[in-house]
């Protein structure tokens, strides 16, 4: 299948809903892929469920930027659909195209691999706000073991690149920057639609975590 960037209609009122389909197409496969994490396995499906609300979208958007690493200019949103910042101004989501190639630089300067990647989703996944957890102590001692292995991995595989995994912490913030962008663009859109997404999302963690 050709991976050639596809061409988007700036005239197309769909976009933002075929976006939302996409996210929530992706966000059965984020409660799959933490379901199948030995180690949080460990923690209670009250908190689990919280991490998950507190982290999806760092998820997603983690995602999408990891798979742009290779085509510079450009983000990927599923299906071969590639965006660059003319079609932002398009569509009217310049901003969040901006941060997301932002990001994707970032990650690309620093050589993110995928076992980096693997691993660095799952610090997200456990630093969200620990706010209403039950048992917060886990969570803090499941995210320092994955702390550590990341660290030991990036010093072991990079040692020419003595700050890198300063480097990689360095990304939470500027993901915690897009994360804002990307709510406040969907907030200034909301439809129906937007909020039953949520709701699945909510029915999906209580009725697929028990």
């Amino acid at each position: 299948m050709s991976s050639a960037k596809i061409h988007i209609d700036a005239s197309s009122s769909d976009f933002l809903s075929n976006l939302i389909n996409l996210a929530d197409q992706r966000l059965y496969k984020v409660v799959k892929w933490v379901k199948s994490l030995p180690l949080i396995n460990s923690i209670c499906v009250d908190d689990q469920i919280a991490l998950i609300i507190n982290s999806w979208c760092q998820l997603l958007l983690l995602s999408s930027c990891y798979s742009s690493v290779s085509t510079p200019g450009q983000v990927h949103f599923g299906y071969h659909r590639r965006l660059t910042i003319r079609d932002g101004e398009s569509l009217a989501i310049e901003p969040l195209v901006t941060r997301m190639l932002s990001l994707t630089e970032g990650l690309r300067k620093i050589n993110f691999d995928q076992n980096e990647f693997v691993c660095f989703k799952v610090v997200l996944l456990l630093a969200g706000d620990s706010t209403g957890l039950r048992e917060p102590d886990r969570v803090d001692s499941c995210q320092k073991v994955v702390l550590e292995a990341l660290q030991s991995y990036t010093r072991t595989n990079y040692p020419e690149q003595p700050s890198k995994f300063g480097q990689m912490l360095l990304r939470i913030p500027e993901l915690e920057r897009l994360v804002h962008t990307a709510r406040d663009l969907l907030i200034q859109k909301q439809t129906q639609r937007d909020l039953m997404s949520f709701n699945l999302l909510l029915d999906l963690l209580k009725g697929d975590c028990v």
